[in-house]
C-alpha cells in the first residue's frame, strides 16, 4: 500500500485497519445468524467466500486502483470475523464437555502454526518474485531514457533502498528517469503480489470446498452450558471415570 498508492502514514494504517472493523461486525453477524439459524456450514461457506472475494479481487490491482482497495479490505475483515467465529463453535462442539477449554487452546495454537508457516511461505514467494521482477521492470523503465548500462545496478539499489540522495551520486540520473524508475518499481510490486494472492486464492477455495462439508450440530445448538464454572467436582469426575 505504502510503495503502490499511498505514502501518508495514518492512511496506510487506516486503510489496514478496515480489515479488523470488519472482523468485528462479521464476528458480530456471524454470531447472530448462527445463535437463530442452529447452522455452521453455510457462514463458513460465506465466511470464507469473503476470502476468495478478496484474494481475486487483489489479483486484478493495477495502477489507479488504489480507492478499490479500500473496498477489498471489506471482504477480508469480514471473511475473517465470521470464520473464526464459526471455527471456534465447530471446534468447542467436537469436544467432550472436560475438553472445551483443552480444544479452544488447541485450535487457537494450530491457527498461530498455520499462520507462521503460511507466512513464510508468502515470504519466499514474494521474494523470489520480487528478485525477477525488480531488475527487469526497472531496466525495461530506465534503459530506454539514456541511463548507463552501469548506472543501473546502483539506480535500482537506491530504489529500493528509498535511498533518493543516492541518486545525486549515481551517473545519468535525471529527474524523468527517476520518476520512470518509480513506475517500474510499483510495476514489480505489482507483477510480484500476484502470485502472493493467487496462493491465498487457493488455499481459499480449498476453505470453501471444505467447508460445505460442515454438519450442522442442530440438537446441540442451546443454551444449555456443557461444562459450567461453578458446577459440582464430583459428578464431573464420576462423568470422566465413565
Amino acid at each position: 500500500m505504502s510503495v503502490l498508492f499511498e505514502t501518508n502514514p495514518v492512511l496506510v494504517s487506516l486503510n489496514f485497519s478496515i480489515v479488523f472493523i470488519g472482523a468485528v461486525i462479521g464476528s458480530i453477524v456471524a454470531s447472530i445468524y448462527c445463535s437463530w439459524s442452529r447452522q455452521l456450514r453455510w457462514p463458513l461457506v460465506i465466511s470464507y467466500t469473503g476470502f476468495l472475494i478478496f484474494y481475486a479481487t487483489m489479483m486484478s490491482v493495477g495502477f489507479g486502483d488504489g480507492k478499490n482497495v479500500w473496498g477489498f479490505n471489506i471482504f477480508l475483515g469480514l471473511g475473517f470475523g465470521g470464520c473464526l467465529t464459526c471455527i471456534v463453535v465447530a471446534a468447542q462442539f467436537s469436544a467432550p464437555p472436560e475438553l472445551l477449554s483443552i480444544s479452544s487452546g488447541a485450535l487457537i495454537t494450530a491457527r498461530s502454526a498455520g499462520a507462521s508457516i503460511c507466512f513464510a511461505i508468502c515470504n519466499a514467494i514474494f521474494n523470489s518474485q520480487m528478485t525477477k521482477n525488480l531488475p527487469n521492470d526497472i531496466a525495461k523503465a530506465v534503459l530506454p531514457l539514456g541511463l548507463p548500462t552501469q548506472s543501473l545496478g546502483p539506480f535500482i539499489q537506491a530504489l529500493a533502498d528509498h535511498n533518493d540522495s543516492a541518486f545525486a551520486t549515481i551517473e545519468g540520473v535525471t529527474p524523468q528517469i527517476i520518476q520512470a524508475g518509480v513506475h517500474g518499481l510499483q510495476q514489480a510490486y505489482i507483477t510480484s503480489l500476484r502470485p502472493l494472492h493467487g496462493f491465498g486464492l487457493a488455499l481459499s477455495a480449498i476453505a470453501v470446498i471444505a467447508s460445505f462439508f460442515i454438519i450442522d450440530p442442530k440438537r446441540d445448538f442451546n443454551m444449555n452450558v456443557d461444562a459450567p464454572l461453578d458446577a459440582p467436582k464430583e459428578p464431573l469426575k464420576k462423568q470422566i471415570n465413565a
